[in-house]
């Protein structure tokens, strides 16, 4: 290969913004991502103890409450250190539904922010397939978390000392949770699979 073949591959990968300094697991642009994942796992923990005694929701709801968040954090944190700014942008948008459902989430609205601050911006020379992997994440990654959500299961409950109980409008059954978790599992992996063919 001659000198002036290896300069023009040089200029041509310095030129990248997603190969740039700041746009290429700068640890600036990780921070959101760690933040994100944070906040994925405080959920779970969040809704694992509010469960009281005797409640018959599922074992699995901690896990699938928080899953959704967690995985976006996962895309975004891989999408930067491999540079896949479609994947950090679908997992910024899909942050924003997801950042509703509690109050321990809403300071996620910030690494949202960055995070399609920083996809936004690098987009360029994205493929359709990887336009579409984005979509899938976008808008697969909410869906997971409202499909718990939609229908509505009543339950009253009294713990086994019978000195406590209580009742919900709604209940995460096993099946609910089992097909939130099916979803975000997918997303991860159409996700992390786009990220692997493009790194």
């Amino acid at each position: 290969m001659s000198h002036e073949s290896v300069r023009q591959q040089a200029s041509s990968k310095a030129s990248d913004p997603r190969l740039s300094a700041t746009g290429s697991g700068s640890p600036f642009w990780t921070l959101p991502a760690f933040l994100v994942i944070g906040g994925g796992l405080l959920l779970m923990v969040g809704v694992y103890v509010a469960g009281e005694p005797g409640e018959p929701r599922s074992p699995l709801a901690p896990l699938a409450f928080g899953a959704p968040t967690l995985v976006a954090g996962l895309l975004a944190l891989f999408g930067i250190l491999r540079g896949h700014p479609a994947m950090v942008l679908a997992a910024g948008i899909a942050l924003l539904p997801l950042s509703f459902i509690s109050i321990v989430l809403w300071p996620m609205f910030l690494p949202a922010a960055l995070l399609i601050a920083y996809g936004a911006g690098r987009t360029r020379g994205t493929s359709l397939g990887e336009v579409a992997a984005a979509v899938v994440v976008a808008v697969g990654l909410p869906v997971a978390l409202f499909a718990m959500l939609v229908h509505q299961d009543q339950a009253t409950w009294v713990s086994e000392d019978r000195k406590s109980g209580g009742g919900t409008s709604d209940i995460v059954t096993n099946v609910e949770a089992a097909i939130s978790l099916a979803i975000t599992a997918s997303v991860a992996s159409a996700g992390i699979g786009t990220i692997r063919r493009r790194g």
